[in-house]
């Protein structure tokens, strides 16, 4: 591949680029204002990447360019196919992103292939026909397989379609999280969980009020597991998730007594976990 020399005020963002957030959007975030410092004194040695006039790769040093004036910047041509695979390869180099910033940044990368992928998983349960392992090759990717793509796992590629669909329906909530989700402050599993809790306030309690206790503890073990997760880059959660759906049906039939020590012990193990990921915080310092 050529390396050529454009004026970047010739260029603009991808699309599909534009989908993904930049926790570096504001000119005057400290990182990025010690970036633009760092090209001011040592130009841009990496190429932007461009489909026909757009970035694929590289906004954050195209901006730079603008704000520093500056009017030649390398960059090498890439082919319009080529798009979502840059995009997804560019987040994944990017190690200290967590699993939540990546799924939630992706997801409309990989939303069309998602979709299609849910909805023949919902058909063949409808049908009663539950695939077999060349299933893939004869309809395409699974929902699993799409996931995995974007380098995390189903259930997180889940929750980041339910926090979008969240935040659509809820600019406040988004300018209120999104930040958090991009810096690692906030899983997706607590702003789905959060949301819920927001939503139940000003209405009645729900019918079934020892299996809501039990359902909100659970919830608390999967935020907790999953914090651990995003530091030892474990899928824990994702088995615990199996547990639960497994066991959903003989939970609803608890009687209060029951749903009480269940949530109990949740709390319990919630705890343990957040132990766990405390410890794993020291020792990532």
């Amino acid at each position: 591949m050529q390396i050529q020399q454009i004026d970047p005020q010739k260029l603009k963002v991808h699309p599909l680029l534009k989908h993904v957030p930049d926790e570096w959007a504001d000119d005057e975030n400290p990182e990025f204002v010690d970036f633009r410092q760092n090209i001011q004194q040592n130009g841009i040695v990496q190429p932007l990447l461009v489909a026909g006039d757009k970035i694929v790769d590289g906004r954050r040093r195209w901006r730079a360019a603008n704000l520093l004036d500056i009017r030649s910047v390398p960059m090498i041509l890439v082919d319009e196919s080529q798009v979502a695979s840059i995009i997804v390869a560019s987040s994944l180099r990017r190690s200290y992103n967590s699993k939540s910033h990546r799924a939630y940044s992706l997801f409309f990368v990989f939303e069309p292939a998602y979709k299609e992928a849910l909805a023949r998983h919902q058909e063949r349960l409808k049908s009663g026909n539950q695939g077999d392992h060349l299933d893939k090759f004869r309809n395409g990717p699974t929902v699993t397989d799409i996931a995995r793509q974007s380098g995390c796992s189903r259930d997180y590629m889940d929750d980041a379609a339910k926090v979008h669909e969240l935040f659509a329906a809820d600019a406040e909530l988004k300018q209120q999280c999104e930040p958090q989700i991009l810096s690692g402050d906030c899983t997706l599993g607590a702003v789905i969980a959060g949301a819920a809790g927001k939503n139940l306030k000003g209405q009645k309690r729900p019918a079934n009020k020892p299996f809501y206790i039990l359902e909100r503890a659970a919830v608390g073990v999967i935020n907790q597991i999953e914090a651990l997760d995003e530091l030892t880059k474990r899928d824990d959660r994702d088995e615990f998730r199996r547990f639960l759906s497994d066991r959903f049906l003989d939970f609803r039939k608890f009687d209060a007594a029951k749903c009480n020590a269940a949530a109990k012990r949740f709390r319990t193990l919630a705890k343990e976990f957040e132990f766990l990921a405390k410890r794993a915080g020291k020792n990532e310092d």
